[in-house]
């Protein structure tokens, strides 16, 4: 019997070592985008927040309420969408081309926008007051589509040799990555010949 115990202990501590092992190798192993912290929480207080700390910190959590800190939270997305802050902050080689690319998609969105609103003004007629706005956003949504194309295909290129050029990211490239950055760049190619050539 004390046999069997002692066989029982040094199994669970060969499984526990075994599966720490196990995890230390898949952590080592998976790209350094996917390592990053996740801490501090966004929609902690803000005091919490600064050391990234939690509300799990508190005596008796669960009988207070919770506030969320919804400015904090707008605050990281807003960061995060438009400026890639995390990027810049952990992969500032790899953060200029993904910022271009995606801010030539920002600004494509945008020019597709005044374009659509342009558009559903003059079918609806809404007067010559009106009209005159129509005209205001026709070289905006042109400007504005046309920088950003070439920040896209610019972007996408820079991406592309990245990605397949630089051993660090040569793992964690696969081949659904090179078609749609190829994808992009042939298509905003296309949208640039046909402005050009109208």
């Amino acid at each position: 019997m004390t046999a069997a115990v002692y066989l029982a202990i040094y199994a669970g501590l060969f499984i526990f070592l075994a599966g720490c092992l196990r995890r230390i190798l898949v952590y080592a192993r998976t790209p350094l985008h996917l390592r990053w912290e996740l801490y501090p929480l966004p929609h902690e207080h803000p005091y919490r927040a600064a050391y990234g700390g939690s509300y799990f910190e508190t005596q008796e959590w669960w009988r207070q309420p919770q506030v969320a800190n919804r400015r904090g939270e707008w605050r990281v997305m807003i960061e995060e969408v438009l400026l890639l802050k995390s990027l810049r902050e952990f992969n500032r080689r790899l953060w200029l081309p993904s910022f271009l690319f995606h801010f030539g998609l920002y600004l494509a969105i945008a020019a597709v926008t005044c374009s659509a609103l342009a558009t559903a003004c003059g079918l609806l007629s809404f007067g010559i007051r009106f009209s005159e706005f129509v005209h205001a956003l026709a070289p905006i949504a042109i400007f504005a589509g046309a920088v950003g194309a070439i920040l896209v295909i610019a972007g996408a290129c820079w991406l592309l040799m990245r990605r397949t050029t630089d051993l660090a990211l040569k793992n964690s490239t696969h081949a659904g990555d090179i078609f749609n950055l190829l994808f992009f760049i042939a298509a905003f190619a296309l949208i640039i010949g046909g402005w050009i050539h109208l």
